[in-house]
């Protein structure tokens, strides 16, 4: 019912034109172009995407209809989630800071006198210092030698059968961005595989990679507005407002802001990286 109601207030809102992001957080059809271009320049694995022409949103244009990364990997495939003790909060929203990145080990390399140093062996004339080998006694006279008949009577130790390996499971999510007309920002879209590019049922990725203070509340599943099928998507009631909160702190002493509005998405990245912290979708952690 809400995604009926959202379908038919989304057709007759009007397209925004006055850019109002300094003020309410929320962002025109240019602006979000704008964005998404610096998005996909900066970051390849993001991509414009297009749709048949009967699918296509007017207001956009016909190669950028929307935003999406395909097969972003989840961290539950590595057993590696990030904690509490790694984010911070933003109002009711929970940031949290990228994995430390492995170190490689440096292996000191062999010098060339190493290499050129010949192995040792065997002088042959060392034989010589060996016993004589006829001081060796006769197997015979070997004490409890006659024991060794007993072993008819030890019964063969059972071999435990193989253990089949189980496959790798890895969890994989195509990740879109969408613009919503009737809120004036991004809206973003979750669809989970398995290891078999199998869908993942939005259930099982609710319980798992979505933060549980925001399961069933601020994520829910529709379809996508783009190829119907349901998927997992943040609702945009309250981007403006978070966007808006984002954007204060990057002003300078003198109020001015540090970044212009084609950063958007950048930013608007990380405030839905606490949403579903374990897929692995911003790759701005350098800026």
């Amino acid at each position: 019912m809400e995604s009926l109601a959202h379908r038919i207030r989304e057709k007759l809102s009007k397209v925004p034109v006055v850019s109002t992001f300094t003020k309410t957080g929320t962002i025109t059809v240019e602006e979000f172009i704008c964005a998404g271009d610096l998005l996909v320049s900066k970051f390849p694995s993001w991509a414009w995407a297009d749709v048949a022409p009967s699918k296509r949103k007017k207001y956009l244009p016909a190669k950028k209809q929307f935003l999406i990364c395909h097969r972003v990997p989840s961290l539950l495939g590595v057993n590696v989630l990030p904690t509490f003790s790694d984010a911070h909060t933003e109002g009711d929203w929970i940031d949290f800071g990228s994995s430390e990145k492995a170190v490689p080990v440096e292996i000191d390399e062999l010098s060339d006198d190493d290499k050129e140093k010949p192995k040792e062996s065997i002088d042959v004339d060392d034989v010589d210092d060996i016993d004589d080998i006829d001081d060796v006694d006769d197997v015979d006279d070997i004490d409890d030698v006659d024991d060794l008949d007993d072993l008819d009577d030890v019964k063969p130790v059972e071999s435990k059968p193989k253990e089949k390996v189980k496959k790798e499971s890895c969890r994989l999510f195509d990740v879109s961005i969408t613009y919503c007309k009737e809120y004036r920002v991004p809206r973003f879209w979750i669809q989970g595989f398995d290891e078999d590019s199998k869908p993942l049922a939005n259930s099982d990725v609710m319980s798992k990679e979505i933060n549980k203070d925001y399961a069933g509340k601020t994520v829910t599943a529709e379809p996508h507005p783009f190829s119907k099928i349901p998927c997992l998507t943040v609702h945009p009631c309250r981007h403006g407002q978070v966007m808006k909160a984002f954007y204060d702190q990057l002003r300078n002493e003198k109020g001015e802001l540090y970044y212009t509005v084609d950063v958007y998405l950048i930013l608007f990245l990380k405030f839905v990286g606490s949403v579903a912290p374990a897929i692995q979708c911003d790759f701005t952690t350098s800026l």
